[in-house]
């Protein structure tokens, strides 16, 4: 019967601490060594090399730090492992912390007998995690699925999942989430998910026509009613994605992804991608209709309308947080075809029309700095769509000041 990859790397684990090889007993007998019969091959190897340093012109001995002593006393009182007082040197020091997580490793592999698969969950910090076994090391660590270097001790682990249990399906999809989570730069993206999002790519600015056809739909969509709703500024939207693309332009690229299903609840107006230096961005953008107020009548407080507008926006970002790898997933994989998205994009809402007596300043600026959600109207939208920011910048991030080195007016909303 094959031996399963835990039981190959356990059974060379334990031969490090069970005592010294025959070669190594040769060596010590001929250079008069005396060894304990239970002496970890790690430490037999250390001892010889101090025997044999001064022939050897090996470099001198290395002291041990008091904190190196404490840790090896630590990892001994741990593992069960007596190891003699007068250890100072570095190298024989390491030798026996070598054989200490040998043995640890190799008692914990036989308590999990952990195969490639399996979700394994660990505790640091008063934290679990979870993850998904890629391979097994040969010092026994477990490595994890995810890239960026991730994995953990068998004595780490406090539960296993089988991919045989019922529970795995979950479990797993629970890991992957995290894993996509910790990601520390998934901004940066590469060709072919670039190449993937190439349909919905815009690079021109917004056209004289794109431009009437925006104040058109404005004046519909308002009408002197305020029974109208947002489908005329979504349709035109969608006919020229070059408005919204306009916004955030990226130098290496801008795309414009309309109503884009998050999950089985939501579908979200537009999702604008700019590929930058800095990698890939993501905005959120939310329409509300033009005839909608932004404010109670203090000014201070938003309208029923903002509101649920504010919690759309938070509503795809709890999704993202407990969905994101398939957020960034290719869509033949199942994702949304959302690379390099974090779990809290910044937002934009596009609401009413100006009233400068409304004195709704305040409260914008309170959400673009606890939230970081942009709330601008639809006459800010049109002006934005005629604007020609130097070296083509988007114009809403010539207004926020995103490090481009330019001195910003206030918005106008």
């Amino acid at each position: 019967m094959v031996a399963a990859e835990w039981e190959t790397i356990a059974i060379d684990l334990r031969k490090k601490w069970l005592g010294p090889t025959d070669e190594q007993r040769r060596l010590a007998g001929l250079l008069a060594l005396d060894l304990d019969g239970d002496v970890p091959a790690p430490v037999v190897a250390a001892l010889l090399r101090a025997r044999l340093r001064e022939a050897l012109e090996l470099p001198r001995a290395q002291e041990a730090s008091d904190n190196e002593i404490k840790l090896l006393r630590t990892v001994a009182a741990e593992t069960g492992i007596s190891f003699p007082a007068e250890v100072w040197e570095r190298d024989l020091l390491d030798s026996w912390l070598e054989a200490m997580h040998a043995k640890r490793a190799y008692e914990h592999l036989e308590r999990w007998s952990p195969a490639r698969g399996d979700v394994v969950v660990t505790k640091k910090s008063g934290k679990e995690r979870s993850h998904v076994i890629s391979s097994i090391g040969a010092s026994g660590q477990l490595h994890f699925r995810g890239g960026r270097g991730q994995r953990a001790w068998p004595h780490e682990v406090r539960r296993i999942i089988r991919i045989s249990d019922d529970e795995y399906a979950k479990a797993a999809y629970q890991a992957r989430q995290e894993a996509a989570a910790r990601h520390s730069g998934p901004e940066f993206i590469g060709g072919p998910q670039l190449a993937a999002l190439e349909k919905w790519k815009v690079e021109d600015d917004p056209s004289l026509a794109a431009q009437q056809a925006l104040v058109a739909a404005l004046e519909k969509a308002d009408g002197g009613s305020r029974q109208r709703h947002e489908r005329p500024m979504q349709v035109v939207l969608e006919q020229y994605p070059e408005i919204l693309g306009h916004l955030v332009r990226g130098n290496h690229g801008t795309y414009v992804r309309q109503q884009v299903r998050v999950g089985t609840q939501y579908v979200a107006d537009f999702f604008v991608g700019s590929q930058t230096s800095l990698g890939m961005r993501w905005l959120l953008v939310e329409l509300e209709r033009p005839t909608a107020e932004l404010a109670l009548r203090n000014g201070r407080e938003p309208s029923e309308t903002l509101r649920k507008a504010i919690q759309q926006i938070k509503d795809w970002r709890e999704w993202l947080a407990n969905n994101l790898e398939q957020a960034q997933k290719s869509a033949s994989k199942g994702g949304l075809e959302l690379p390099g998205i974090r779990t809290r994009p910044p937002g934009l809402i596009i609401i009413g029309r100006e009233d400068w007596a409304a004195g709704t300043g305040v409260m914008r600026s309170q959400y673009a700095e606890t939230e970081d959600i942009q709330i601008r109207t639809y006459d800010w939208l049109v002006r934005a769509a005629q604007s020609r920011p130097p070296m083509r910048l988007g114009a809403l991030d010539m207004e926020l000041g995103e490090d481009w080195g330019y001195d910003m007016p206030d918005p106008a909303f």
